[in-house]
């Protein structure tokens, strides 16, 4: 799991992308994690899971 704190939403969009992962909003019918930061310029103020290894393809979090 990359650290992605502290990035621009699309920059943390792109390395959670690269690493074969897709950032999602905490509320599951809440709008998508992009749409509240655009049009403006909004950083990551926190992740979970957190940094670190990662897990097997398929595993739960």
């Amino acid at each position: 799991m990359p650290g992605i704190v502290g990035l621009t939403v699309p920059h943390a969009r792109e390395v959670a992308w690269e690493a074969g992962l897709v950032i999602a909003a905490d509320d599951p019918d809440g709008p998508p994690a992009g749409a509240p930061a655009w049009p403006g310029v909004w950083l990551v103020t926190a992740q979970d899971p957190a940094p670190g290894p990662g897990r097997a393809a398929g595993d739960p979090w």
